[in-house]
């Protein structure tokens, strides 16, 4: 078009351009690029382990993490909710974590290895509930109220 345009011979036009601009030979790869089916190399083996060990110290991590901030667990098994108490002393027990701290009524109460817990408390007449408040390394604590009735004899 641009030939016939500049009053031109179409022919003489390409035989020029094909003079100046010889096409250019493509060479054929015999070996293409794209495979054929998938092959476990030893690389392919060293980023798979490298992923799964990361992913267990993570999870490891995580799980240790999560256990550390969660507040500690407390059964106290006595004295039930609303005893009726008639002496001065009551014994308050109960398991809890073994890292915990125990205290009842603000008095401390050894914990043995196994998380269980003891302690001998005095009461008055006004007292009318036991708290037992464990407290984990984190700072994190767990409270049970009891409620009791002091009828001294």
């Amino acid at each position: 078009r641009l030939a016939t345009h500049l009053d031109i011979s179409p022919s003489s036009a390409v035989a020029v351009l094909r003079r100046d601009y010889p096409p250019k030979a493509l060479s054929i790869n015999p070996k293409p690029d794209v495979k054929d089916k998938f092959s476990w190399s030893p690389k392919l083996t060293f980023i798979t382990g490298v992923i799964i060990t990361v992913l267990l110290i993570a999870t490891y991590l995580i799980i240790q993490y999560l256990h550390f901030i969660e507040p500690p667990k407390l059964v106290v098994e006595s004295p039930q909710d609303g005893r009726e108490v008639r002496q001065l002393d009551i014994v308050v027990n109960g398991t809890t974590d073994p890292a915990a701290n125990v205290a009842v009524n603000n008095q401390p109460a050894l914990v043995d290895e196994n998380g269980n817990f003891s302690a001998e408390i005095e009461i008055s007449e006004e007292t009318k509930e036991i708290e037992v408040v464990a407290k984990s390394r984190s700072g994190k604590e767990t409270r049970v109220v009891r409620k009791i009735e002091v009828q001294l004899e």
